[in-house]
């Protein structure tokens, strides 16, 4: 095999895991189809939440206290984002509700 195919591999293998977990904790949700779903921490697991319930049809608010997570949120396309500490969750939160 190839470096340059092996690197790759090892690149996506990587990511495995985190996709598991979010997955996972989607499923133990119970989510209905139609629900807003807000993901509390946009760290790499919380991210990859908030695309894959994007994805599948949910509206998403992402919450986070670091504004360059909440920024990367919003470029992935999570249209409802808030900084806490920063942004009146509560407010944002009853509008997206």
């Amino acid at each position: 095999m190839r470096q340059g195919a092996r690197q790759c591999q090892i690149r996506i293998r990587s990511f495995l895991n985190p996709w598991a977990i979010a997955i996972h904790g989607i499923h133990q949700a119970h989510l209905t189809f139609g629900e807003n779903v807000a993901v509390i921490g946009l760290g790499l697991v919380g991210l990859l939440t908030a695309q894959v319930l994007r994805a599948s049809g949910f509206d998403v608010l992402g919450v986070d206290i670091d504004s360059w997570s909440v920024k990367l949120a919003r470029e992935v396309a999570i249209q409802w984002t808030a900084v806490s500490g920063k942004d009146d969750v509560r407010r944002i939160a009853l509008a997206f509700s």
